[in-house]
């Protein structure tokens, strides 16, 4: 792919219409702010919680997710690769494998039900309007079939982490720029949710998005480089996943994960996560 096609795919991707989760999904931060954990002040400090809040749900987001992100994404890209015969019916099994990890490792159930809601809505996006018709996108298109099947039967989750991978992946995405916008649609929509909230503006946001989400994402990125999921031996058992416990899938604000449980318990609320 040339740089110029990824960027071109990159910028309809970052498009606010699809569903990446701005407009449903505040991702725990209206919870934050009911339970009265950002500073009210004044603006500025007000502003200075909201880029605390999403540095720790960025950082946290990278380390639970990227390990499967990636792992999603190098089974479906190679389905793109020469001499892939029945590549799709593996690729489903790592894929829905990965899926299920992930929804073992997602400590409450309003992240996961905004979580398959965003992703069910990628997958559908990919099928209805983003598939071309070449043969190696056919048999991207076949996966994406199956994967939608699997979900109405109740037999794949369809997590959102799923679903942008199998999409990036499918329109030919390189990884590093996959997970880069996977971080960014992340931060994007949770100053999408401040900004429906009426805690920052949209000036505000912008200059926030330029400044300061930026850093935030490349060092979310440079943090999780060698994070991994855990492999499947010969036997189909789990392998060792490495030295330490570090090298895996973690939650690294608990915090942040209590008071999106209790989001529910809310007396009002504008999101459903």
């Amino acid at each position: 792919m040339s740089a110029s096609l990824e960027e071109y795919i990159l910028l309809l991707l970052s498009d606010s219409n699809l569903p990446t989760g701005g407009f449903i999904a505040s991702s725990g931060l209206e919870s934050y702010v009911q339970h009265g954990f950002l500073p009210s002040s004044d603006a500025a400090t007000k502003t200075a919680g909201i880029i605390a809040f999403t540095r720790r749900s960025v950082h946290s987001y990278a380390a639970l997710n990227l390990p499967f992100f990636a792992g999603i994404h190098a089974a479906v890209a190679a389905l793109r690769c020469p001499g892939e015969g029945e590549g799709v019916e593996r690729a489903y099994v790592e894929v829905k494998r990965l899926d299920d990890l992930n929804e073992s490792m997602m400590l409450n159930h309003i992240a996961r039900r905004a979580s398959t809601a965003q992703g069910v809505a990628l997958l559908t996006l990919y099928e209805r309007a983003l598939a071309g018709e070449e043969e190696v996108e056919g048999k991207c298109k076949k996966l994406v079939e199956k994967l939608r099947m699997g979900i109405r039967k109740g037999e794949v989750y369809g997590h959102l982490v799923t679903g942008l991978a199998v999409l990036t992946a499918s329109l030919g995405l390189s990884i590093d720029a996959s997970k880069h916008l996977f971080l960014f649609l992340h931060a994007r929509s949770l100053l999408s949710s401040a900004i429906r909230m009426n805690v920052i503006g949209p000036y505000v946001s912008h200059r926030l998005l330029l400044h300061d989400v930026r850093p935030l994402v490349e060092e979310a990125l440079a943090s999780n480089l060698t994070t991994k999921t855990i492999p499947i031996e010969d036997d189909g058992m789990p392998g060792e996943l490495g030295a330490t416990d570090e090298d895996g899938p973690a939650t690294t604000w608990p915090l942040g994960e209590i008071l999106a449980t209790r989001h529910d318990l809310l007396h009002s609320k504008i999101f459903n996560s």
